[in-house]
């Protein structure tokens, strides 16, 4: 049995998915292509990391990217040579990009759903209304989706398509309506422990990074005299 044919016996014994499958597969060539060849026993924590810096330096994969190559080399040695090595304290980390969420102002948001066509209507008010995942909102009984694959392509064509019909500056997805969700409930006043809960956020830190971006401005804070 060669390498490769080991790999996928063992994915499938612990009845890993096909993609992950795919995945683990692809890094080893990768790595043994690396290394011209070279067996993997006759290879450790030095090689490993070698590759790893590979991608991060020379390549500038994403972080994640550089963490599935990991998964698939720690798999490899621990779970099918049986082999254990040391820890990459030397690993060139590939670096997180920073991102912001992307959201809708309330009148973006109006004029983009006025713009759905039934059932995609609906899934977009479930969207924002409840600040749902787009797989969620799915797992709701909705005509013309197929609920067994979860393919949610259709609703993202139809967000798209509503985008355009809207004229809008910035760019239409599924995601930005739930993001628009948590800033839009804090406009209106709602505490960030409730905003939390709605949005099922274990840590309050995941709310804040969906609010922080809301800039409400000096004109939007009213004195508490006033109040």
């Amino acid at each position: 049995m060669t390498l490769i044919e080991a790999v996928r016996t063992t994915i499938r014994r612990l009845h890993d998915s096909r993609r992950t499958e795919a995945a683990y597969v692809h890094w080893l060539r990768q790595f043994l292509r690396f290394h011209s060849g070279k067996p993997p026993r006759q290879m450790g924590a030095e090689e490993v990391t070698a590759f790893l810096d590979e991608l991060a330096v020379a390549r500038r994969t994403a972080a994640s990217t550089q963490n599935q190559a990991l998964c698939a080399l720690l798999f490899l040695y621990k779970r099918v040579l049986d082999l254990q090595i040391s820890r990459l304290e030397a690993l060139e980390r590939a670096r997180r990009p920073e991102h912001l969420p992307s959201v809708l102002s309330r009148q973006e948001t109006l004029t983009l759903l006025e713009h759905f066509v039934p059932p995609f209507r609906l899934i977009g008010e479930l969207l924002y209304g409840n600040g749902l995942r787009l797989l969620e909102t799915l797992s709701i009984r909705v005509n013309d989706v197929d609920l067994d694959r979860r393919q949610t392509s259709a609703v993202q064509r139809a967000v798209h398509d509503a985008g355009r019909a809207a004229e809008l500056a910035k760019r239409a997805t599924c995601r930005p309506f739930r993001q628009s969700f948590a800033p839009h409930l804090l406009e209106a006043g709602i505490d960030i422990r409730t905003i939390q809960t709605l949005l099922g956020h274990k840590d309050g830190r995941t709310t804040m990074i969906d609010i922080h971006i809301v800039d409400r401005g000096p004109l939007g804070v009213i004195s508490p005299l006033d109040r």
